[in-house]
């Protein structure tokens, strides 16, 4: 219901988000760079072969998507974001299985040799990493406390969808 009562956008709203996305994409052009004279810079210490980089987004932005702004909400665009690994052993390899940010301090311990000292909620993610299956995992736990914009909501995202329950019941 919320999104549905939604005031409709403008031809200045979507020339705006049209805008913003544009600026969004040469924003990324720089990350890109900045990834680059990351890598470069290691490589020039000689420690590139021993180094692993974590890349990773929050939330994406939702640009006007069914009338919403923001990254609160719980449909692809904020959901389904950036996550990279770069290790000196593995070639690039896409991972079709759900990731989350949870996953991210387990993976670092273990490809340290390192035991975390609190039990860790995600999953390692090195054996993707080694190109091999990761552990049996169908979906992650996605959350939202709410606000004046979007209510709380609940779900799960897997590879092939997403289901969510708002606090006020409704679900999709």
């Amino acid at each position: 219901a919320y999104v549905r009562d939604l005031v409709l956008k403008t031809d200045t709203d979507r020339a705006a988000y049209i805008q913003d996305d544009r600026n969004e994409r040469a924003m990324l052009l720089s990350v890109d760079a900045w990834f680059r004279q990351i890598v470069d810079a290691v490589a020039a210490r000689g420690e590139l072969d021993n180094t692993v980089i974590v890349f990773m987004g929050d939330n994406g932005y939702t640009l006007g998507l069914h009338r919403l702004d923001g990254k609160r909400y719980p449909y692809t665009p904020s959901v389904r974001v950036p996550f990279a690994i770069r290790t000196p052993w593995a070639p690039a390899a896409t991972v079709g299985a759900p990731v989350s940010n949870v996953d991210v301090a387990g993976t670092i311990a273990a490809l340290a040799g390192a035991t975390p000292g609190l039990e860790q909620m995600g999953i390692d993610l090195g054996p993707a990493i080694r190109g091999d299956p990761l552990a049996a995992r169908p979906a992650v736990l996605m959350d939202w406390g709410g606000d004046d914009y979007a209510p709380a909501w609940q779900g799960v995202l897997t590879r092939r969808g997403t289901y969510v329950r708002n606090a006020d019941g409704f679900q999709e």
